[in-house]
């Protein structure tokens, strides 16, 4: 059995200046094949909060484990899982989208994210940093409205950052994405979060979604 670990802090969705509360967050999983969405409160959603959805299934070759929250009061939301493990040779992509909507959002309109790896994609926790297992990735994008503000892909160990800007309107929809890419039987677990550059002094009310708890694995074929 081979286990994989992936922490990062990452591109992905978030903290916006923002006065309103969030709406319709969702979860939806894609193996390529079939899609499932979680909403909160809705069916399959194992959070039992307001403003926070846990979707924890199988889906095809997959097991996933995936928590978004909505937060507001605090500048970073973020996104871990550690405990998933694989006995899978086969390989295949899963894309996993969360979607919140904003009211109320300040002007403020810069995007930065950050990224860290605890351990190379497709490696074993502790293994060589500086190897990858050649196909295996996380790619993340951040979508503000109908805009790509944000896109990192990341296939070996380290750290990254970048910032970038967008006109944002209200009512605001933010879409985060992860699309996850293995070879054979490997785990991807991971940090991230994105937020917005703000002004010191930073006096602003924040809210931010996050994936919080991703995890990743590739089921044993029967």
């Amino acid at each position: 059995m081979k286990i994989m670990n992936l922490f990062k802090t990452v591109s992905l969705m978030t903290l916006f200046a923002v006065s309103g509360a969030s709406q319709a967050l969702v979860i939806t999983i894609f193996d390529g094949a079939t899609s499932v969405s979680v909403s909160d409160g809705g069916v399959g959603d194992l959070s039992g909060a307001t403003g926070k959805v846990i979707a924890d299934n199988t889906l095809g070759g997959w097991s996933y484990s995936v928590t978004a929250e909505s937060t507001s009061g605090t500048l970073f939301a973020n996104l871990w899982e550690t405990t998933i493990d694989t006995s899978s040779t086969s390989g295949g992509t899963l894309t996993i989208t969360v979607t919140d909507t904003y009211s109320g959002v300040n002007a403020g309109s810069a995007f930065a994210s950050s990224i860290y790896n605890a351990a190379a994609v497709g490696q074993p926790e502790g293994g060589p940093a500086s190897v990858t297992v050649a196909g295996d990735s996380l790619h993340f994008e951040s979508w503000v409205n109908a805009s790509l503000v944000l896109s990192d892909t990341i296939t070996a160990i380290g750290g990254d950052s970048n910032v970038t800007s967008v006109a944002v309107t209200s009512p605001l929809t933010i879409s985060q994405i992860a699309v996850i890419t293995h070879v054979g039987g490997e785990k991807t677990s991971f940090d991230g979060n994105t937020h917005v550059k703000v002004p010191e002094p930073v006096s602003l009310a924040l809210l931010g979604i996050g994936l919080i708890g991703l995890g990743l694995a590739r089921k044993r074929a029967v």
